[in-house]
């Protein structure tokens, strides 16, 4: 009866071992790792094909890039903002000419 609850005991903590070491190695590991063999991986799938020199140069924009996507993840939109149906570039109170005048091609050269 001891070899056999030794043997679950052991067991059990290896067990429980293994997922501590897990959970830790998760948490120190860098949040926004690209690697340059995902860049590569990525090429593949596009039908590219990248130098090391230009993966490398890609990478330190595409980690930028990740960066903004997981801040633009954080900002809470509730269900009851409404999607943006109408979309005007123009500072509030500017007004365009609404006159169409011909179109002058001496002033393009």
């Amino acid at each position: 009866m001891t070899s056999r609850f030794l043997k679950l005991f052991w067991i059990f903590t290896l067990c429980f071992a293994s997922l501590l070491l897990g959970l830790l190695v998760q948490a120190s590991a860098p949040k926004n790792l690209i690697a340059r063999s995902m860049l590569a991986s990525a090429e593949k799938l596009f039908g590219l094909n990248f130098t090391d020199k230009k993966r490398d140069m890609m990478l330190e924009g595409l980690r930028s890039q990740l960066d903004s996507y997981l801040v633009l993840r954080k900002v809470p939109l509730p269900n009851e903002i409404p999607p943006a149906y109408f979309f005007d570039p123009l500072p509030k109170g500017i007004k365009l000419n609404q006159v169409q005048a011909p179109f002058n091609n001496e002033r393009c050269e």
